[in-house]
């Protein structure tokens, strides 16, 4: 990659000329590199990964998350190493569990109620009965305590208690039987 003064015979340039160079801003400095095709052999594989993500996205898109479930989202996508969305947060979720052969059980429409000060109740819904468990802490990267929860047609009910008054309690739900995925973004409750 060339930096560039003066390109073209302008302050600025970008986007390729023929198909030769390709003119562009990077991190503030005007930069031009050779125009190159990238391969895209199209391989099974490929197809495959491609299959995962549109399903990922298909889903995303019919699960109808509610404002909650998309801060608790943002709050996962946050507490990872790399820079996320929470859209990517979900999708990565949803492609990983694919990867590994499992099926995925969306957990969305998250209700919390019944805030006291050492206890709340937490609803949410999911199509399949797969095991789900709430894992909780003080801390959003550390939550040890599992919770389990009473399925009652599409809903998981779960009853936290014993809980610090006066504290941020960090939550999230997560399909524990084998070989399902489903997973929730990182919750936020402070008890009373």
């Amino acid at each position: 990659m060339a930096k560039v003064i003066l390109p073209l015979g302008s302050f600025s340039a970008s986007g390729q000329i023929g198909r030769a160079f390709v003119y562009f801003p990077w991190k503030g400095i005007k930069c031009v590199r050779e125009y190159i095709v990238p391969a895209n052999p199209n391989t099974s594989g490929q197809q495959t990964q491609r299959g995962f993500f549109r399903d990922a996205v298909d889903d995303y898109h019919a699960t109808g998350y509610n404002a909650l479930d998309l801060v608790a989202w943002r709050k996962r996508a946050g507490q990872s190493s790399k820079p996320l969305t929470y859209f990517n947060s979900v999708v990565k979720e949803y492609v990983d569990a694919l990867v590994k052969g499992w099926a995925w059980d969306s957990l969305s429409q998250a209700v919390i109620s019944g805030v006291l000060a050492t206890a709340f109740d937490v609803d949410i819904d999911c199509a399949s009965d797969a095991t789900a468990k709430l894992y909780w802490g003080v801390n959003p990267g550390y939550m040890p305590n599992e919770v389990g929860g009473a399925y009652a047609g599409t809903t998981w009910t779960f009853n936290l208690t014993g809980l610090p008054a006066g504290t941020w309690i960090y939550f999230y739900v997560k399909n524990t039987l084998a070989n399902r995925g489903g997973i929730t973004g990182i919750y936020v409750q402070k008890t009373a």
